[in-house]
């Protein structure tokens, strides 16, 4: 009779993959012992990584962790008050994708490109 244990002996601090420890007897008796590295994002029924999921998930826990609530409102208080995105950007120490993406989440009027309110 197989008989394993699986344990995991390291977890990528992200969660994008564990390195799990298996060791059991085999058919004939004799022990084993291996590590393997899998994947953690979501697994199709063939407990493999659909890619398109895995670039999904990636992308949504970039997006999801970019910024807390109140971050995402000091940048749309920045840009309602005339600032370009840019300069949002370096301000806060985030890409310009970033920042855009969530002015335009956030249901913001975007300006036209190059266009600043004068300030005064």
């Amino acid at each position: 009779m197989n008989k394993s244990e699986r344990r995991v002996i390291f977890r990528h601090p992200r969660g994008i993959y564990e390195t799990v420890e298996v060791s059991g007897t085999g058919v004939f008796g004799e022990p084993y012992r291996y590590t393997e590295t899998v994947r953690t994002p979501k697994r199709d029924e063939r407990r493999m990584v659909n890619p398109k999921e895995d670039a999904k998930a990636r992308c949504e826990a970039r997006r999801n962790a970019s910024a807390t609530p109140e971050e995402r409102q000091k940048i749309v208080e920045l840009y309602e008050a005339g600032n370009s995105i840019l300069a949002i950007a370096r301000g806060q120490g985030r890409a310009y994708a970033v920042v855009s993406a969530i002015l335009h989440a956030s249901g913001v009027k975007m300006r036209s490109p190059g266009k600043q309110k004068k300030k005064g």
